[in-house]
């Protein structure tokens, strides 16, 4: 099996379900074999093995029978990755590929538009704007994030901004399995997602409301649209789609995703061609909802040209009043005061606008817009949509010939969506269909993990903003201070120097003072810890920090009992109730 696993070939993926006990040689050759297509289709490697050890029986017995063998494999399969001709260059030049594809067909609009002279005017700008707001958005992320880093690596980091392989860089990073490193905001894998939002968010759903927005122009005043139009709206709305349904589907797969929040990760199945599907569903259910939202849009402006901004404008404030009301308008990052604040407003607000265009999976989290507004909001431009060439409100400034497109379109996109959306709730794991119906906020989520999960799924409430936890202070600063010293000495992955910078100082324990200055005996302070009662004789000032043997204690002093905190004396017995309790006992524990 090892043989072949590190063979690192390219091969069929055909799941093995016999038993471990039961596997015959050329079964362990082929479950070997499937690692590689497993790999494959993950971006983290930790992420393939979980999927090679949920598709392979055999390699789940052995995983829970030998806990070493796991991590082996996690490491062997980073080192596969890297060398393997199809591994992580590829991946790297995939990322490239697409990310300088959908530059590219900007660029070539944007020329078109400019070629186009004073009635391309309005588009060519709206392009610029948009590409120069994806490329500021991303300096601006990059610099807080390597803020505290120093000006050396904040400059590296912009000029890989500026030579736009931002997405080459990342992939590469979290496929070599990058840690967070210290003094920055947030980790590899979070910073590749935020990256992804971004170029979304200015550059690919705006690019795609300019173009349709373009082709509609050109239908409407009586002329035909190039291929050349086509092509590049295409491409955007694949590259688009396939960004959204990554974003989803890499933190579906992680396995320390599943395993810090188990109840919303995992509704991706475990059958390799059952991900496959799904995953093409991801993405047909992202490109439909931009194209629809574009769609609306275009109409909207078509009926009054402020009409687009009075509706995204309201949505907005709603969807922003609705999550103050219900206490969640507070993002999730670990940022506070004023820098918290805004970025609060400006990450609902970006996510909001990504949710509404692109319909990303993910963000049904409760941390960002929750799974009911998620489902209930996905459907609403559609049903406008629809309303409004129902109704004919566009007639007066739309041909017949544009509305017979758009109505043509329309009944296409519906159908994409509700088929791509049967699809992908009929493939994926039900448990997890509550989760895009859930009212469950943020702050509630981290409690409720908090205090029902493992100690791994507690660690998480400090890499959130202290909002999340502090209905619960006290428990949480409890837990910290009980179980540090076991945390010190096994050493659990999640306790690194990253997080332990992101714990309060006072909810630390704090280190004991010397035994002299205590006046108790090294003995009595161990008693003390175990929560026994310490004994010891006298109290007067000549007493302190004095050893005292058991002749001594029975001697005709008055002895005291003493609490396990230290200190405060809590009754006093004499010399006779003191030597009968030795005696009963047989011995005393000093």
């Amino acid at each position: 099996m090892l043989g072949a696993a590190l063979k690192g070939s390219l091969s069929r993926n055909k799941a093995v379900r016999t038993k471990l006990i039961c596997v015959s040689d050329k079964e362990a050759i082929q479950i070997g074999k499937n690692l590689v297509p497993s790999l494959m289709t993950e971006q983290l490697a930790s992420a393939g093995v979980n999927e090679w050890k949920v598709q392979n029986r055999a390699v789940k017995e052995l995983m829970e029978e030998q806990v070493w063998f796991e991590p082996m494999i996690v490491v062997l399969s980073k080192d596969i990755v890297k060398t393997a001709a199809w591994g992580l260059m590829a991946r790297v030049i995939i990322g490239a590929v697409l990310s300088v594809s959908d530059l590219a067909t900007d660029l070539f609009v944007l020329k078109q538009f400019w070629d186009g002279g004073e009635e391309q005017l309005v588009f060519r700008n709206a392009q610029l704007a948009s590409l120069s707001a994806s490329i500021g958005l991303q300096l601006a992320m990059v610099i807080a994030q390597n803020r505290k880093k120093g000006m050396l690596r904040t400059l590296k980091e912009s000029l890989i901004v500026l030579t736009g392989a931002k997405a080459p860089t990342d992939a590469y990073r979290v496929a070599m399995g990058a840690e967070q490193e210290k003094d920055t905001e947030i980790d590899p894998m979070t910073e590749m997602q935020a990256s992804k939002i971004i170029e979304l968010f200015a550059e690919s759903i705006p690019g795609i409301v300019i173009q349709l927005s373009a082709i509609v122009s050109t239908i409407n005043s009586g002329e035909n649209a190039t291929i050349a139009a086509y092509l590049s709206l295409l491409v955007s709305l694949l590259t688009t789609g396939f960004i959204s349904a990554t974003i989803s589907y890499d933190y579906d797969t992680n396995p320390k995703m599943r395993a810090i929040e188990p109840d919303f990760y995992g509704y991706v199945p475990d059958n390799g061609r059952k991900r496959a599907i799904l995953f093409f569903t991801m993405i047909l259910i992202s490109a439909t909802q931009v194209l629809i939202k574009a769609a609306l849009i275009i109409i909207l402006a078509s009926i009054a040209s402020r009409l687009p901004v009075y509706y995204l404008l309201g949505d907005m404030a709603f969807y922003l009043l609705y999550k103050v009301v219900r206490r969640d308008f507070t993002y999730w990052l670990p940022l506070e005061g004023v820098l918290g604040l805004v970025t609060s407003g400006l990450c609902r607000i970006i996510i909001k606008l990504v949710v509404d265009f692109a319909a990303i999976i993910q963000f049904r989290h409760p941390q960002e817009v929750g799974g009911l507004y998620f489902s209930l909001n996905m459907f609403l431009p559609l049903l406008g949509l629809s309303l409004l060439l129902a109704f004919d409100l566009a007639e007066r400034s739309l041909s017949n010939n544009t509305l017979a497109s758009l109505t043509s379109m329309v009944i296409a996109l519906g159908t994409s969506l509700v088929v791509s959306l049967g699809a992908f709730l009929l493939l994926m794991n039900k448990e997890y269909c509550n989760t895009f119906f859930s009212s469950e906020t943020g702050g509630q989520m981290a409690r409720k993990s908090f205090l029902d999960g493992t100690d791994g799924m507690k660690a998480i409430i400090f890499l959130k903003t202290k909002k999340y936890r502090k209905p619960i202070e006290g428990k949480v600063e409890s837990w910290v201070k009980e179980a540090w010293a076991t945390w010190e000495e096994e050493k659990p992955d999640w306790f690194t120097d990253q997080w332990k910078t992101r714990v309060p100082e006072y909810m630390k324990p704090t280190k004991k003072t010397g035994d002299v200055d205590s006046g108790r005996d090294s003995r009595e302070t161990a008693a003390e810890n175990e929560g026994k009662e310490a004994l010891t004789v006298g109290g007067g000032d000549e007493q302190k920090g004095r050893r005292r043997s058991v002749l001594e204690l029975i001697s005709g002093q008055k002895a005291v009992k003493i609490s396990p905190a230290g200190g405060k004396i809590r009754d006093e017995f004499d010399e006779a109730e003191f030597v009968r309790s030795i005696k009963r006992q047989g011995t005393m524990s000093m």
